[in-house]
């Protein structure tokens, strides 16, 4: 079963904003990256070979900014309230949009 049909079942609404995969990914970027190099970011794999995509936990999983990790960053995430949440796909500007609200 494709993700949105997942997502369908359980009641969550979507939203698709053509164009506003590659803004957020651009923001997300200057937000958590924004700090590295472009070499810095090459050497994590940030981006793809088409500098679109890439994987974005890198930052994290690389050591190159500070995080939460297993039961202490599933703790931290549980308490959170969340409104939205946004969904990023590895090697493409894709992103999903869900509102609780």
């Amino acid at each position: 079963m494709e993700l949105f049909d997942k997502l369908a079942d359980r009641n969550i609404k979507i939203s698709k904003q053509p164009g506003f995969g590659a803004k957020l990914r651009q923001h997300w970027e200057e937000v958590f990256a924004g700090h590295l190099t472009a070499e810095e970011k090459q050497n994590i794999h940030l981006y793809d070979i088409n500098g679109a995509g890439g994987y974005l936990w890198h930052v994290f999983s690389y050591g190159m900014r500070d995080c939460l990790v297993e039961t202490e960053a599933e703790m931290a995430f549980d308490k959170e309230e969340k409104e939205c949440c946004y969904i990023f796909f590895q090697l493409t500007f894709r992103t999903l949009n869900k509102n609780s609200k």
